[in-house]
């Protein structure tokens, strides 16, 4: 899992070439319970939009600097 730098400024996800997005979900909660390293980005319950395509899973919330993005291996 990291941080996603990568966003468009008007909060959304950029999407790279060759990938599209799957799904889409607004008005998400997201909590982490168990992180270790105790990351401060990764405390807390983040609310947003998550972003499926066939690589990834991208969480985008209005704080963009702490957008997170995670591989989707399944």
């Amino acid at each position: 899992m990291t941080l996603n730098r990568n966003h468009h400024p008007n909060g959304g996800v950029l999407i790279q070439a060759g990938e599209s997005i799957l799904r889409e979900c607004k008005n998400v909660e997201l909590s982490f319970s168990d992180v270790t390293p105790k990351n401060d980005l990764f405390k807390g319950t983040k609310k947003g939009s998550v972003y499926l395509t066939q690589y990834r899973v991208t969480i985008t919330h209005p704080n963009t600097d702490s957008s997170i993005t995670c591989p989707n291996t399944g």
